[in-house]
This record gives C-alpha cells, sequence and structure tokens, in this order.
C-alpha cells in the first residue's frame, strides 16, 4: 500500500541520516560481502558435493526424477488437482435466470421473480449479519428483469459468441451486484449456493441457472442425442437427465428440448380425399379463412397499401370460428368442416434444432467439482448408462458436448503446436551446438518445469485451467535457458581437458550463481501477479503459476539432473565401444576392416 511504502522511504531516510554516509557504506559493503562469502562457500561445499554425489550414481539420480514426475503426473491425471477448461473468475453479482413454460403470463413470471427477490432479501440479510459491518452491506443493489435477460446474455457472450438475447414473457432475471471479491470474505459462488436453499421448489419453471462467475464456457457435463423422430428424443434426454443426476455432486440436470405454446393441429378426413380433397387445398383455406389472402396493392401516396380478404376479428378469436367454416372442394361443393377435417388440441414445438439433417437435443447438468469429476462422470455414463439408454430407444445416436467437447478440441490443438515448438527449439539448439545429443540433455529439463508448474498451483491452492496450459507452453522455452549455460559452460570445461565428471561439477559451480540470480528475480517478479485477488488479474493468474514455479522447479533439478544425466549418457557411450572392443578382439578376424574402423578400433 502507499502508506507503507512511503514510511519505508521515510525510515530508510531516516536511518541513513542518522548513520552517515560512510557507516551506511560500510554496512552496505558488510552485507554484500556477508552474501558473497556465504554464496561461494555454499558453492564450493556443499553444493558441490551434491553435483558430485548425483553423478556418482547417475542412474538412481535418473530414477529418483523420473518416478517423483511419475507420481506428480499421475496425481494430476487422477483428478485430485481440479481442472477447469476456462479458470473460475469469480464475478461481483449473483444472477438468477428463470424460464418457464412458453406460453406463461408475464404476471405468473412476475410472481416468480417475486419469490426469488423474497429469498434474496433474507441471503442479503444473513450474509450482512455474518460478514459485514454496522455501516456496509456486501451488497450494492439488485436488478430484476421480466421477459428478457440481458445479465446472461452479456456472460455468455464474454467467450466470443454472439449476444442474441432471449425475449418472451416466460423468461426473467433477478441479479444482486456485490462489493468487489477482495472487499468481503464470502465468496459469490456461497452466496449463489446460500439463494438456491432459500428459494425453495417452484414447480412450473423448466430451468433455475444460479450464476456467480464473469464467463459461461459451457455446461461442465453436456451429451448430444441425434435421431429423426423428437418423441423418442425427449424420452431419451428424460431417462439421461435422471441417469446423470444418480452421481453424487451431479445438479441441475436439463435438456435443451422446450415444447411450445398450445396449438390446434388440423388432420384431413379419408372422407374428403375420396372427394377429391387434398391436405394441402385443405390447408390453404385454413390459412385463407385465418391469416387472410392478398387480393390486391395499390399505391397511396408513398406508402404500398395491402389489401387482405379474412373472415372479421371476432371469428377469428374464437375457436367457434371451425363450426361455422365451410370447405369447397374441386368441383365447387362447399362442405362443413368438421366433415372433412379433424382437430385436435396439442402442445407445438419452442423450437427444433438440427444437425446435419438430423434432430437434436442436448442434455447438460452442472457438477460440484470438490464432490465428483466431469471426466469421470462422463466416463462412467459412457460405461453403462448411456448405451442401456441407447438401446431402447433405437436410431437415436450421441455425442459429447459442452466443456468436455471444447476441452478435447483444445487439447488436441494444444499438443500438435506443443510438439511443433519441441521440434523447433530442437532444430535451433541442435545447429549452433553440433550435437543431436545436447539438445535432448538440454530439452530435459522441460517435462521436470511442467511438473513444478502443476506442484504450484497446488502449493497456491489454484485448479490447472486452459490458461495453466498457455503458461505451460510459454515454460519449454524459458526452462531451457538454465540447461543451456550450463552445458556451455561444461562444454568448455571439456575442451580444456577435463573429464566428464569434473567438467560438469565445475560448470555448476560457476554456474550456480547467475541461474540462482535469474530464477530467483523470475520467481520473485512474477508473485505480486500471483497473489493478486482482483477480478481483472485473476485471468493471468494461472500463466504466472505454471512460469514462476515451473522456472523455479525446472532451474533446481538441472543443477542435479543435467551432470547426472550427461554423466549417465557418457558411461553408455563408453559401455558400448568397450563391448564393440571386446567383439572385435573375440571375432575381428570376421569383421571387415570398414567394420573395424567404423567401430573406432583402428582408430583407437
Amino acid at each position: 500500500p502507499p502508506a507503507v511504502a512511503a514510511a519505508c522511504l521515510v525510515g530508510g531516510a531516516v536511518l541513513a541520516l542518522s548513520l552517515g554516509p560512510g557507516r551506511l557504506v560500510t554496512g552496505v559493503e558488510r552485507l554484500r560481502e556477508g552474501v558473497r562469502t556465504s554464496l561461494q562457500a555454499f558453492e564450493e561445499g556443499r553444493f558441490r558435493r551434491a553435483v558430485e554425489a548425483a553423478m556418482r550414481r547417475p542412474a538412481i539420480t535418473l530414477c529418483c526424477g523420473v518416478a517423483f514426475a511419475l507420481v506428480v503426473f499421475s496425481w494430476a491425471a487422477s483428478g485430485r488437482v481440479a481442472f477447469y477448461f476456462f479458470p473460475p473468475i469469480e464475478a461481483d453479482w449473483v444472477m438468477l435466470a428463470v424460464t418457464l413454460e412458453p406460453g406463461t403470463s408475464r404476471d405468473r413470471t412476475r410472481e416468480v421473480l417475486r419469490q426469488a427477490e423474497t429469498a434474496a432479501d433474507r441471503v442479503r440479510a444473513e450474509i450482512d449479519a455474518e460478514y459485514g459491518a454496522p455501516d456496509r452491506s456486501l451488497f450494492r443493489g439488485r436488478f430484476t428483469s421480466v421477459g428478457g435477460q440481458p445479465l446472461t446474455g452479456m456472460r455468455n457472450s464474454n467467450t466470443g459468441g454472439i449476444f442474441a438475447p432471449s425475449m418472451g414473457s416466460h423468461i426473467g432475471e433477478v441479479s444482486l451486484g456485490l462489493v468487489p471479491p477482495e472487499q468481503r470474505d464470502v465468496t459469490a459462488g456461497e452466496i449463489a449456493e446460500l439463494w438456491r436453499g432459500e428459494i425453495g421448489i417452484v414447480p412450473d419453471a423448466l430451468t433455475l441457472d444460479f450464476g456467480s462467475d464473469v464467463f459461461a464456457t459451457g455446461a461442465p457435463l453436456g451429451v448430444r442425442l441425434e435421431g429423426n423422430d423428437l418423441d423418442e428424443l425427449e424420452r431419451a434426454a428424460e431417462e439421461l437427465m435422471l441417469a446423470m443426476e444418480e452421481f453424487p455432486g451431479v445438479y441441475d440436470a436439463s435438456h435443451s428440448f422446450r415444447a411450445g405454446k398450445q396449438e390446434l393441429r388440423v388432420g384431413i378426413r379419408p372422407e374428403a380425399e375420396a372427394l377429391g380433397l387434398s391436405f394441402r387445398q385443405l390447408a390453404l383455406q385454413v390459412r385463407q379463412a385465418l391469416h387472410g389472402e392478398e387480393v390486391q396493392r395499390f399505391q397511396r401516396g408513398s406508402d404500398e397499401v395491402e389489401v387482405r380478404v379474412r373472415l372479421p376479428r371476432n371469428e377469428r378469436r374464437s375457436l367457434g370460428v371451425f363450426d361455422q367454416l365451410r370447405i369447397r372442394t374441386r368441383e365447387g361443393r362447399e362442405l362443413p368442416f368438421h366433415a372433412v377435417a379433424d382437430i385436435e388440441p396439442v402442445r407445438g414445438y419452442a423450437e427444433i434444432r438440427r444437425e446435419q439433417s438430423r434432430r437434436i437435443v442436448d442434455v447438460t447438468a452442472e457438477i460440484d467439482r470438490d464432490a465428483a469429476d466431469p471426466g469421470s462422470v462422463l466416463a462412467a455414463l459412457e460405461a453403462a448408462a448411456l448405451p442401456e439408454i441407447l438401446s431402447r430407444h433405437p436410431g437415436i445416436g450421441y455425442r459429447v458436448e459442452g466443456e468436455q467437447r471444447e476441452q478435447g478440441e483444445f487439447m488436441a490443438r494444444l499438443m500438435r503446436a506443443f510438439g511443433l515448438a519441441l521440434l523447433a527449439i530442437y532444430a535451433l539448439l541442435a545447429i549452433p551446438l553440433r550435437s543431436y545429443l545436447q539438445p535432448l540433455l538440454i530439452m530435459a529439463a522441460i517435462p521436470f518445469g511442467i511438473v513444478g508448474a502443476i506442484v504450484g498451483h497446488v502449493v497456491m491452492s489454484q485448479p490447472l485451467s486452459l490458461m495453466s496450459m498457455f503458461g505451460f507452453v510459454a515454460l519449454t522455452g524459458v526452462v531451457v535457458n538454465a540447461s543451456l549455460v550450463l552445458l556451455d559452460a561444461a562444454n568448455r570445461e571439456r575442451r580444456a581437458g577435463r573429464s566428464v565428471r569434473e567438467a560438469y561439477a565445475a560448470a555448476a559451480g560457476t554456474r550456480l550463481r547467475p541461474i540462482l540470480l535469474t530464477t530467483l528475480t523470475t520467481f520473485f517478479g512474477l508473485t505480486p501477479l500471483m497473489l493478486e485477488r482482483s477480478t481483472d488479474a485473476m485471468f493471468l493468474v494461472p500463466t504466472a503459476v505454471s512460469l514462476a514455479w515451473g522456472v523455479l522447479f525446472a532451474s533446481a533439478v538441472t543443477l542435479l539432473g543435467l551432470p547426472a544425466v550427461a554423466q549417465l549418457a557418457h558411461d553408455l557411450r563408453t559401455g558400448s565401444r568397450k563391448a564393440a572392443r571386446t567383439l572385435v578382439a573375440k571375432r575381428g578376424d570376421r569383421l571387415h576392416p570398414d567394420a573395424k574402423e567404423a567401430l573406432g578400433v583402428e582408430r583407437s
């Protein structure tokens, strides 16, 4: 804070004036000399002995490092480290989007929203009593919308989609404004859960969607059913919803099929078809009676006037119109409507969604990630529940949708880009080093950098996310720096005539200080961003954690691991040469002279 910084500056100035310039400079010199002496003693003592011990048993050192990396990777893959496709960014608001049956009156929607407002008032009183101050509330206000869901549309559009707000008397929204996250001790998610419990059950509500994150990336659990029969799709979707909710931690299961308003479905009777009346003629005459038929257009000033003939308004607004309606056949006979047609009141479809000429229904559910993992739940559904449901409804297929599909597609693209980046790094290292093996020694630090990034997420209580993956990719180009500096120093020692063990031990000692300084400056430079809790900075926190902890861990492993791996590679190469010489000594008379030269016998 500015007050603390100002106090430190004033205190430093007072201390400097009280000590005097000479004593201050002397104190700084003593501090610098003490740090230099301590670092030098560490380099020549414990650190050098640790490097030499790792190089004496390189295989054990390598196995220990690989085992630790496998444990960390397995731990993360098991779901013990939470993974979010997009990092959960806490918003400074909580919203509830209500969707009722299509055709519901605006008054009924307003009643449901009043119920939500009353529950919100109870939550507000409870939260302020526990976490608020006497003169300050944690809530900044409340906004209610009947007939639209503006905040839901803005939240969905934050992911890059087009904001297409839904309108209708059957939908509404209530949002609660909160103070910024850093100014309160309760999260927006906890407030949403309290609100969910207070509002109770709304019998005619299709969905009650609570939101407390800035971004909406799709439901964590989603399955798309495909088929041609809407009734079969609806039944399969209902069964799949029940199967999803059987898993602990899965809640708010719903499907995208929405019944529409009440309508009258007209069908032609066989007697009418025997009289030569087609269904198209029947439908056209009903449309002419109710919607009208255009008979003339004429110009009136700058406007074009359309003349349409249809039944009077009072007749069209009553179902009794069908008792009076007459249908004309091709021969000109006029017959009562009920003599040639059947009429049935049904509920229509709000929308019919298609993909590749097949009708689709999306089944989604929310997941409490502390109780269940989306990937594990989806795997269990695909192993048991989904095959059983599809066997009862032949002709219906499925595919994974929502966050899991987006996550799979993103990871596939990221792996391709990551592979290309590794090839580019290898080529850029192999050309100046003029070696095929040394670039691999340098790049061996990359997996351990990722291990450090995962450990850093655990230490910082930060879930892995898409932004963490970006940090992993950026990390590959950073962690090779320490290995490259150490290997270059070792190559110079080797050209001076030292053995592998002596060269790498000396290089590790001389390069410890620059590697340590660059690593620590990177780590502490990213620390303020890692500790930031404001909404604007939360997007970059996972990337900062990956970079800071990955560089820290990879540099530590490089200083001990790279000499051991180099020693192991040297021992293997020496052992293979000895084996070749032994082979030549035993069977040299059977080998071609060129083969002997290739094995290094003649030159040796």
